[in-house]
């Protein structure tokens, strides 16, 4: 006997009321859904079970009716369904395809428990999942006769919302074509959750793709937070399509859930303020507050302080608070003008909207105030139903999808023009900061130059002078990169002209500043010129630069302000005579203002201590000490005995 009537299990053919409780499957001619009504019997009792117990005073009830047919539309606890079943002639083995009825239940034949679907015992743990059993059937008695009974029980706390008791029929059939049905069963409420599988794979191509813009930008953190909420969202859409075909727990499995889906709201939390580029403020903080209330709510429910409908409504608030939230953080950048939030506000608008008000829907559903639940169906055919949550998720994928292009694109553009301007400022500061500085009779000179980054606003320069003298400057641009060179490059042009007509250095800082105060950047520079002659007389000028250090002693100098902060600022000179061997030893404050991971300064004390070492011993101590700032030190040393260059 191999034929099987192919029924459809949704809409199965209701019986007439009739008074006994006997289903002749032979007499139908093969295997089939067993439409005739069953016995029914609120309560418990272990007797209730065996084929000999009379049933015959129990109420009849078709079993794809709830139990609100009965009078009992929020009933909880104990039922039993009883029904005996001719069955027909075959070598076979038989079995039953059971669909669950309630949140638990146990299958008896004859009397012996041959399958249960979730866990019977109270409190509960396992929920019946939405997948039909295939359960074997124990040998017919002479008359070919067994004797069904089903022991079902329903949670209090779900009664009143999913108003138990209505499933499918069971089915009549060999174990081996009820195994084929249960994987066609399965095939087809694969392809109805087409749409769910549909978001998933979008949300890992697009996830995989926001990780791949991550690798490449490891600064741009909102990459790394898109891809952690479309995976996460992807993982979450799987998990729950596989809980739907396990007995699940009841309580941790609802805390499971909730608290995935909490996980994923946080990457989301976290991708608008990266997005933004905002501080974790308070509104970030009271969004993540309120989302991880949502995953007390099961625990309310299930110690039975809230009831289902509470907790809906707890969702349906803490989702528009939320929501709320980042549309206050996303409102000041579309009144900017902002392109991403452009992209970003409709969709997320959208499904805030159908979110919310799908759970405002549950909850008014669950408090027995309207008939539907959950969300609105925008089209069901062939086994397919796609809803307006399903859009605007699919919408708001797209959307971040076409953000993280746009953004890393304009990133791209960026960090062209960035290497462009890098480029040029390097090949500007290769002018500030020589890589050979000049011979002279009597001077044996040497530089060390670090910048802290890789273009950095220090210069110095040695310019030979007609009459024998060497010209010393060195200084600090305030600013770093493109910026800071060309003002530096400001300052080594006119520099050099004014070396040509042999100025006193107090002059050439008074012209200097004249220059960069009339100039528009609003930048300043700090500088340092002297003079010495082939005798070792020395003529120093001070903008704001540190004193240099002679033969290990501060050089006591008058410093005026920086070049660039007054016009009218003027400068004094002081002299000194430099003896043979005596050195002179020029650095920037990134020397002292060398930090420690600890905090500690290099300090003075320390770079009048390493004074008279060479300049690349200066610089490598306040390096490995904790470089700041950019380090340069130049030092001099006076031998006029036609001392070769170092």
């Amino acid at each position: 006997m191999r034929r099987l009537l192919l029924l459809s299990l949704i809409a199965t053919v209701s019986a007439p009321a009739i008074h006994a409780q006997t289903f002749d499957a032979f007499a139908a001619g093969g295997p089939l859904v067993i439409t005739a009504p069953w016995r029914f019997h609120t309560g418990d009792n272990p007797a209730w079970a065996s084929p000999s117990f009379d049933d015959s005073h129990w109420a009849l009830h078709p079993i794809e009716k709830s139990w609100a047919d009965q009078g009992l539309p929020e009933y909880s606890g104990y039922s039993w369904l009883r029904l005996r079943v001719k069955l027909p002639a075959t070598d076979e083995p038989l079995a039953l395809l059971v669909y669950p009825l309630a949140d638990a239940e146990e299958v008896y034949a004859n009397g012996k428990l041959i399958g249960t679907i979730g866990q019977m015992r109270p409190p509960l743990t396992k929920l019946a999942n939405e997948t039909a059993e295939v359960l074997t059937l124990p040998a017919a008695a002479d008359d070919r006769t067994v004797s069904v009974a089903i022991r079902a029980w329903t949670s209090p706390i779900y009664a009143p919302y999913y108003g138990w008791g209505a499933g499918h029929s069971p089915v009549l059939g060999t174990r081996t074509d009820l195994t084929r049905m249960v994987r066609l069963i399965r095939m087809q409420s694969a392809f109805g959750h087409a749409d769910s599988w549909l978001l998933s794979v979008v949300a890992v191509v697009i996830g995989l793709f926001s990780l791949g813009l991550f690798v490449f930008r490891r600064q741009a953190t909102e990459y790394a937070w898109a891809a952690v909420f479309l995976l996460g969202t992807a993982a979450q859409t799987l998990f729950l399509l596989w809980l739907g075909t396990i007995p699940i727990q009841g309580g941790p499995s609802t805390y499971l859930q909730l608290s995935v889906s909490a996980l994923v709201e946080t990457a989301w939390l976290f991708f608008i303020w990266s997005f933004l580029g905002s501080k974790y403020d308070r509104l970030f903080y009271a969004a993540l507050v309120v989302n991880w209330i949502r995953p007390t709510a099961p625990f309310w429910v299930l110690n039975f302080h809230a009831s289902v409908s509470q907790a809906f409504f707890l969702g349906t608030v803490a989702h528009l608070s939320i929501s709320v939230i980042i549309l206050m953080k996303l409102l000041p950048m579309l009144r900017r003008g902002n392109r991403d939030a452009q992209l970003l506000l409709a969709p997320f608008l959208l499904n805030s909207a159908v979110l919310g008000l799908s759970e405002a829907r549950s909850a008014l559903h669950a408090a027995g105030l309207t008939a539907a639940q959950g969300s609105w169906t925008m089209y069901t055919g062939h086994g397919l139903q796609i809803t307006w949550d399903d859009l605007s998720l699919l919408l708001s994928f797209f959307a971040i999808g076409a953000v993280l292009v746009l953004r890393f694109t304009e990133s791209a553009r960026q960090a062209q023009r960035l290497s462009s301007e890098m480029d040029s400022a390097r090949q500007i500061q290769s002018q500030l900061v020589p890589a050979t500085l000049p011979t002279l009779p009597g001077l044996r000179l040497e530089a060390a130059y670090l910048p802290a980054a890789e273009v950095g606003g220090d210069f110095y320069q040695v310019i030979p002078q007609q009459d024998g003298s060497a010209l010393l400057v060195i200084g600090d641009v305030s600013g770093k990169g493109l910026k800071a060179a060309m003002t530096g490059t400001l300052v080594l042009g006119a520099l050099r002209n004014m070396a040509q007509e042999a100025l006193p250095p107090s002059q050439i800082l008074s012209r200097l500043n004249a220059q960069l105060s009339a100039s528009a950047d609003g930048g300043f520079v700090t500088c340092l010129v002297a003079r010495i002659g082939p005798d070792g007389a020395l003529t120093l000028a001070n903008a704001g630069h540190l004193s240099p250090y002679c033969n290990g002693g501060e050089v006591p100098l008058e410093s005026g302000l920086p070049l660039g902060v007054s016009f009218d600022t003027a400068y004094t000179e002081s002299q000194m005579r430099l003896n043979p061997g005596d050195s002179l030893t020029f650095l920037s404050d990134g020397v002292v203002e060398a930090q420690s991971p600890a905090g500690e300064l290099f300090g003075f004390d320390r770079t009048r201590a390493i004074s008279t070492r060479t300049g690349e011993e200066i610089a490598a101590a306040a390096q490995s000490f904790g470089q700041q700032d950019d380090i340069t030190v130049l030092t001099l040393a006076f031998a006029p005995a036609g001392v070769s260059h170092a």
